[in-house]
């Protein structure tokens, strides 16, 4: 009964996690600035007192001091993929009447 019980409750905990770990969710740090600006990264630096360091997405890595932040949040990162849409070559014909 023992190793039925254990074989259960090892069973549940692998299952719980397959589905912990589907639905995780990306955060990312946004600084809101006193200037209006808005910033989204990760804070890879923080100076107590003093200033922050964030890199974006792209590899840019701004420095801000405390003073310039009006707050800082972490949301949920947004996915979103730039699409190329190609140009249609559109001919015109001249209507000869």
């Amino acid at each position: 009964m023992n190793k039925i019980f254990s074989l259960f409750v090892i069973s549940f905990v692998i299952i719980l996690a397959q589905f912990s770990s589907a639905a995780q969710t990306n955060y990312e740090e946004v600084v809101y600035l006193k200037n209006g600006g808005i910033i989204h990264g990760v804070i890879i630096e923080q100076v107590p007192n003093s200033s922050i360091k964030l890199q974006t997405k792209d590899g840019n890595i701004f420095v801000y001091k405390l003073e310039e932040i009006e707050k800082i949040t972490k949301e949920v990162q947004l996915n979103i993929k730039k699409v190329k849409l190609k140009k249609k070559q559109v001919e015109h014909k001249k209507d000869n009447y």
